[in-house]
């Protein structure tokens, strides 16, 4: 039987995500956040902004 998912959990890490977002100057569409691409958007945004550092 699979674990239940706990609420308060998953509350507490969409809140956290969108701060790594505020802090990468992320600007997440309801779409991103609805959808679960969050993550992987932040991941390719923070990538890139790396990357144009580094040139």
């Amino acid at each position: 039987m699979p674990k239940p998912i706990d609420r308060n959990a998953s509350i507490a890490l969409d809140q956290m995500k969108a701060e790594i977002a505020n802090e990468l100057d992320a600007d997440l569409t309801d779409k991103e956040t609805l959808d679960g691409t969050m993550t992987v958007n932040l991941v390719e945004r923070a990538e890139r902004k790396l990357n144009n550092k580094e040139e």
